[in-house]
């Protein structure tokens, strides 16, 4: 059930429930829908969108190992993911400090 999300940020607009299930909940508002879906990779633009932004976190985590790669010696690279961040984050810690990068700036969610 979103709709009652939809109302806060809605101011006012009329939200007519479609669907609700666990699976999927859509709503109309004016001549929009808005919906939130359980494997929505099925419709092409969510597919094309996920696989762009797939994409792009691969580019970018390719160029944030060439940049730890530089001030580390024998740096493994990671993938970005938790399971390796500890590693990761013990190798790198002595030229972070070095470098005056703060864990605010590194790590998301500090």
């Amino acid at each position: 059930r979103y709709d009652e999300f939809l109302d806060e940020i809605l101011d006012g607009e009329m939200i007519f429930r479609v669907e609700e299930s666990t699976q999927k909940s859509v709503y109309k508002i004016g001549n929009t829908e808005v919906r939130f879906q359980t494997r929505a990779e099925e419709h092409f633009p969510v597919a094309v969108s996920s696989m762009v932004c797939k994409y792009t976190r691969e580019v970018m985590m390719e160029q944030f190992n060439q940049y730890w790669c530089q001030h580390v010696t024998d740096l493994k690279p990671t993938k970005g993911y938790p399971v390796d961040a500890r590693r990761f984050k013990s190798e790198i810690a002595m030229a972070q400090e070095r470098l005056e990068i703060s864990d605010q700036i590194l790590w998301r969610g500090q």
